[in-house]
């Protein structure tokens, strides 16, 4: 039978997450057990567990650091050094604890004067070493005695503890009202479940509910209770937990006794294998409200530095600043600055690495990578959204509110919640003021040569050139280079009709849609053609009539290699050659290759009109 899940001190059933390997450990646990307990691992045997638990593992530090204090203590009492004035016990005289030669027989032995008894060569020199003991004793005199007695008799009490945890959760109520993400209500985590169950028995998912899968699962304890858990790919990944505000402070506390009131570096990779949102501010916290860390001082051996401090080699720093007109790095905003300057010749740009926006001034460009870094910081509790700061959040609010457009284009009539995005849309949209298309779109595609308003959203463009597709669709494998089509896409799975036209019964399923359909009441043709001044309601017919002034076909057929305008002209074209008819009249019986051949039979023959598809019952 092999052990594998026991501890292999204490011989309990310990799950695999508590667990840490003996064998080739860095903090020399294996070494530490060897000298203490005198148990040797072999390699050989595959019977007998190799790993010791959390709590057994920092026993065993704790140990050997008082051997070692209780073998440097000896030293002391065994020069001629010390004042008759200290009181020595008596059974302590002749004690000596060798680290490095344990058997029973030589357990009690004396030092050699002259060589230091078995020390090996690797070890403190001791002379020079109880030289400086002696002196700082000396200096502490009773007063280290005094504050060492005082930690000792340091005891938690029931009203010391209560004092702690009221103070703990009202620094944390004032944490909450800053509204940081990772304090969570037992009413908000009540409801995450509720929404993440909710979530997975829909057989079609919005964006929100994707969002929020991607984010949390909810798992079943043994003693049947829901807990919320970050998603994990395979079933075999490590579990961590999301805790609400009311269980933090018992698991800091238990994970501080348990490391003998360890500091913060301790606790936090303690909990980090186990829970998600205890971070380390609220480690902090706790550490600073603990009474008996605060009377807790270093000893005098702990002060006294027996090995040499290895020499700390920093890392060069790595440049995180690029020109996007060389694509040459920089450490630092001046050296940036002086190289447009006597480069490029114009003013310094910093360019995002990450989404490519562009930025003048250096304050607002970092300001810029906070938000990457603080993408789900601030959650809307009603779309299920995640935003990196709360004036978005605020804002983004506003959208949930019925009368929230105040700012209407006097050309399009579209409605904005902000002055300045009805100013960028008149300029890029209507032209308004001294702006051609020419000057607007000064950005030009080196592939392609289309032409765009800003660096960013050329950048952005260019990603249609390398053919990579990030974004697939779960429910049937279709892939997008944009998030934003993937999420358009998404909705076209689902039956559900949220949006719904003031004017008339017709629903639709993006808001997109709606706003299209709107024109069809007010009569309004936004998109001119700048050749011949034909109006359109979309964009896309716009696109499609311009190729009309220009001598390009870019649809082939692929059988007798005709050329079209259109991509539909070609699909039509090419049935000819296939002899498909996908339009039948359930009537007559009767077969078309195209829509508009079908529609125009069904009005003759049968007196039947079409209606749009996406305008609905209009």
């Amino acid at each position: 039978m092999a052990f594998t899940s026991y501890c292999r001190l204490c011989a309990k059933f310990i799950p695999e997450i508590d667990l840490i390997d003996i064998l080739g450990n860095r903090n020399g646990l294996e070494t530490k057990i060897k000298q203490c307990f005198q148990l040797e691992l072999n390699n050989n045997d595959n019977v007998s567990p190799k790993q010791a638990c959390i709590l057994c593992a920092s026993k065993v530090h704790s140990f050997h650091d008082f051997l070692i204090q209780v073998q440097k203590s000896q030293l002391v009492f065994k020069t001629n050094f010390v004042e008759t004035k200290v009181e020595v016990n008596d059974d302590l005289d002749d004690f000596k604890f060798d680290l490095h030669n344990t058997n029973s027989s030589d357990k009690f032995s004396d030092y050699d004067d002259n060589d230091g008894g078995n020390e090996s060569d690797e070890d403190y020199e001791p002379e020079d070493d109880v030289k400086i003991e002696i002196r700082q004793s000396r200096k502490a005199g009773p007063k280290f005695k005094k504050e060492k007695d005082d930690f000792t008799n340091q005891i938690e009490t029931e009203e010391d503890i209560e004092e702690m945890k009221s103070a703990f959760y009202q620094k944390v109520s004032e944490i909450a009202v800053k509204s940081f993400n990772h304090l969570i209500s037992d009413e908000m985590y009540a409801r995450l479940i509720r929404e993440v169950e909710e979530s997975e028995a829909k057989p079609t998912k919005m964006p929100g509910d994707l969002r929020r899968l991607n984010r949390f699962e909810v798992l079943i304890t043994d003693d049947n209770r829901k807990k919320l858990i970050v998603r994990r790919e395979n079933s075999t990944d490590q579990v961590k937990y999301f805790v609400p505000k009311t269980e933090m402070f018992d698991l800091i506390r238990d994970a501080h006794l348990q490391l003998n009131h360890g500091g913060r570096c301790r606790i936090e990779s303690l909990l980090r294998s186990k829970y998600k949102n205890l971070s380390r501010d609220l480690i902090m916290l706790y550490l600073n409200l603990c009474t008996v860390c605060k009377y807790r001082k270093k000893s005098i051996s702990e002060r006294v530095q027996f090995k040499e401090e290895k020499p700390v080699v920093s890392k060069p720093p790595v440049p995180k600043l690029k020109c996007h007109e060389c694509n040459q790095m920089f450490y630092t905003s001046n050296e940036i600055t002086d190289h447009f300057e006597s480069v490029h010749q114009k003013p310094v740009e910093f360019i995002c690495l990450e989404c490519s926006k562009i930025y003048n001034n250096y304050i607002t460009y970092r300001n810029h990578l906070l938000s990457h870094k603080n993408r789900f910081r601030f959650r809307c509790e009603e779309c299920d959204k995640f935003f990196s700061s709360n004036r978005k959040l605020q804002d983004h609010k506003q959208r949930h509110t019925q009368d929230r457009k105040k700012f209407f284009c006097s050309v399009c009539g579209k409605g904005f919640l902000d002055k300045n995005y009805l100013t960028k849309h008149e300029k890029r949209i209507h032209l308004v003021g001294d702006i051609t298309p020419d000057t607007l779109k000064s950005h030009e595609c080196d592939v392609c040569h289309k032409s765009f308003t800003s660096v960013s959203n050329l950048n952005t463009h260019k990603k249609v050139h390398t053919g990579i597709r990030d974004h697939t669709c779960e429910h049937c494998g279709k892939s997008f280079f944009y998030k934003k089509c993937l999420d358009h896409h998404i909705t076209s799975h689902s039956e559900e009709r949220p949006f719904t036209c003031d004017l008339c019964p017709a629903r639709f399923k993006t808001k997109m849609l709606l706003r299209q359909h709107t024109f069809v009441h007010t009569g309004i043709k936004p998109f001119q053609c700048h050749v011949c001044g034909k109006k359109f309601r979309r964009k896309p017919a716009l696109l499609e009539h311009s190729i009309t002034h220009t001598n390009l076909y870019p649809f082939k057929c692929e059988i007798c290699e005709k050329r079209f305008r259109s991509k539909k002209n070609c699909v039509w074209h090419q049935r000819l050659h296939t002899g498909e008819k996908p339009y039948s009249c359930e009537m007559c019986n009767r077969h078309f290759t195209c829509s508009s051949y079908y529609d125009k039979h069904m009005k003759r023959n049968h007196g039947v009109i079409k209606v749009k598809k996406e305008f609905g019952n209009c």
